[in-house]
């Protein structure tokens, strides 16, 4: 998919019709957290207890400090869109790291069980 995406922006940026091209590249959307089929990937965080009532999220190890890019998809991404659309002389030809939040995995559980009132180990 990943690879889809980039064809289509060097086709878009190599395209003598197209004036300016901005890629705005999302980071790791905070919805997957909510969809069933990628509670499976997870371990089943955040929408499936295990037997004695934990939620479990099981992901690779992260580099350096551990942080990841999230990104609300509804709620942010749809503003960052906005300001490039609004200042195109500005943004074109340059990529944009879509990010809302910088957090680690660990971060990311304590917020839910907070926000769920889940157990955590």
């Amino acid at each position: 998919m990943m690879d889809c995406k980039n064809k289509i922006e060097q086709l878009a940026r190599n395209s003598p019709n197209i004036k300016s091209v901005t890629a705005v590249c999302a980071g790791w959307y905070f919805e997957n957290f909510m969809s069933p089929f990628i509670a499976e990937v997870f371990g089943g965080f955040a929408l499936e207890t295990d037997s004695e009532g934990y939620v479990t999220l099981s992901q690779p190890l992260v580099g350096g400090p551990g942080l990841v890019p999230f990104i609300s998809i509804e709620e942010d991404f749809g503003d960052l869109v906005h300001g490039v659309l609004l200042d195109p002389e500005t943004w074109g030809g340059k990529t944009i790291q879509g990010i809302s939040h910088l957090a680690t995995f660990p971060e990311i559980t304590e917020s839910f069980t907070k926000g769920m009132v889940l157990s955590v180990i």
